[in-house]
């Protein structure tokens, strides 16, 4: 149905310093390994009640039912790929960028502004970092709420106000710590 509106999580997640993948490892196996992410984010997504709506060059763009599926899916998408890491001699690493609002359906895409923050939030992500609104916070789980991280209020393009941002912690080390499950 066109221009149906519904809330829902939208997730990007885009492969890290991909200009770096393709220059080291050549077109064709850095091809490889950015499509072997793509699947691996379909993958993951679809095991959370989610899925892509679209590939974007290196990334994906997801919907998810609610910020809890997401904020996992996220969490294990970012355990992958460090597993997959071990594996190989090459770096890859990714960023996501997580919103919960209300977006508008048109066939299998999304739009609209909660679209457009999600965005917004995984082009401030780090490398192997998961960020994401203090509006999507508020709206998970406890257990989940209490993995997370306030980072501070940010300007974010195209946004009148700026936008609390906080960092999901998802692995375990100096500064984060493993997603409850």
């Amino acid at each position: 149905m066109t221009g149906q509106e519904n809330n829902l999580t939208i997730l990007f997640v885009d492969v890290s310093d991909s200009t770096r993948l393709y220059e080291s490892l050549g077109d064709a196996a850095a091809f490889r390994e950015v499509r072997e992410c793509l699947a691996l984010f379909e993958e993951v997504a679809a095991s959370y009640k989610g899925r892509v709506v679209k590939t974007i060059g290196d990334g994906s763009m997801c919907v998810f039912p609610n910020a809890d599926a997401a904020l996992q899916a996220a969490c294990e998408m970012q355990v992958r790929v460090l597993q997959r890491q071990a594996q190989h001699k090459h770096k890859i690493s990714i960023r996501v960028g997580l919103h919960h609002g209300p977006v508008l359906l048109d066939g299998n895409d999304v739009y609209g502004d909660t679209v457009n923050t999600a965005s917004r939030m995984a082009q401030v992500a780090a490398s192997g970092q998961i960020i994401t609104t203090g509006e999507t916070i508020d709206l998970l789980s406890p257990a989940h709420r209490s993995a997370t991280r306030l980072l501070d209020a940010l300007p974010v393009k195209g946004k009148h106000d700026a936008v609390t941002v906080h960092s999901i912690l998802w692995q375990t080390g100096s500064d984060h710590t493993q997603m409850p499950a």
